[in-house]
């Protein structure tokens, strides 16, 4: 596995809980890199924000059940686990792993993806 540098997006538990209640998602940016950050029940979870099928925002689309990101056009569904669509009809997405450290929440990317 590549070194992974790790980037913070929240600075509490409680900064991450107000800024993206459970069961929303959002757009972040770290520099050139869109993510979609997901708030499901089974915690945070990052993927990436382009859906590979015709390019829409992912974290404009919504949370299907049992942790999967729906995307807005066409309605494939990406696991946020592994990134597999799950009826198999288009390429996976990236995942980003997502860890609690020290109290912050904080984003894995390989050096190069953030640039």
């Amino acid at each position: 596995m590549p070194n992974l540098k790790w980037y913070t997006i929240f600075e509490t538990q409680a900064q991450a809980h107000q800024a993206l209640p459970q069961g929303q998602m959002r757009r972040l940016r770290l520099g050139a890199l869109r993510i979609c950050l997901a708030h499901t029940p089974q915690g945070f979870r990052a993927v990436q924000d382009e859906c590979p099928h015709k390019r829409a925002s992912l974290s404009t689309g919504r949370l299907g059940p049992n942790g999967s990101v729906v995307c807005p056009l066409h309605f494939y569904c990406y696991s946020l686990f592994d990134g597999q669509e799950v009826s198999q009809k288009t390429r996976p997405v990236t995942v980003y792993p997502i860890k609690w450290h020290d109290g912050k929440l904080q984003i894995g990317l390989i050096s190069a993806q953030a640039q």
